[in-house]
């Protein structure tokens, strides 16, 4: 059998990398399963059965490097919707959902082990229509590090502006009653004074 790496999945480096690799590997195995990627595909409706549906990103996030070299992680989330087939038994119908999320599940981890948090699993059947099987639902997040582009890593960094900071006063009209005026400008009716208290000397 063709190895998955032929493919161009050999190491994923986006979340999309990851759901290709499990995709092709059903292929590789036999499985016709259907996939479709994207939240367009979530329509309930019966005669759709079985198929999976890869809904990515949302609740992803960008955050620092994990490792030294890199410009930050990503973590990506992906939450898959399983329709097994349809068998005319309740129990066959779960049985055979959860043998699809059990490949999907071994995929996920053939493609990216390490990188993987898997999540909540729910039943997510339509109710009250007459439709084909049973859904199964899960959150799976793959954290990755982007790597620092070397054509941008060529450019000059930008230049600190060592400018000295400007004291911003309050403004007229930004306080009750009036009480200060503009950047510069003495309020109306306040005199300031300046006072110093001499310490007392301690000899002690």
């Amino acid at each position: 059998m063709p190895s998955v790496l032929q493919f161009g999945y050999g190491n994923p480096s986006t979340l999309i990398d990851v759901i290709g690799q499990v995709i092709d590997a059903f292929g590789l195995v036999g499985d016709a399963t259907p996939m479709q990627v994207g939240k367009q595909y979530l329509e309930r409706g019966a005669g759709i059965a079985p198929r999976v549906v890869w809904v990515p990103e949302l609740s992803g996030k960008i955050g620092p490097p994990t490792q030294t070299g890199y410009a930050a992680s990503v973590t990506h989330s992906c939450d898959v919707y399983i329709r097994g087939p349809e068998t005319g038994g309740d129990l066959d119908r779960f049985k055979f959902a959860y043998a699809l999320q059990d490949r999907i599940i071994s995929g996920l981890r053939r493609a990216a082990s390490g990188h993987i948090e898997f999540g909540d699993l729910k039943d997510d059947s339509p109710a009250g229509v007459d439709a084909y099987g049973v859904d199964l639902a899960f959150r799976f997040t793959y954290q990755r590090n982007v790597r620092n582009d070397p054509a941008i890593w060529l450019l000059p960094k930008a230049t600190p502006d060592t400018t000295p900071p400007r004291q911003i006063l309050p403004q007229r009209g930004e306080f009750p009653d009036d009480q200060f005026a503009q950047d510069g400008v003495a309020a109306d009716d306040i005199a300031l004074t300046g006072t110093t208290v001499p310490k007392p000397f301690d000899d002690g």
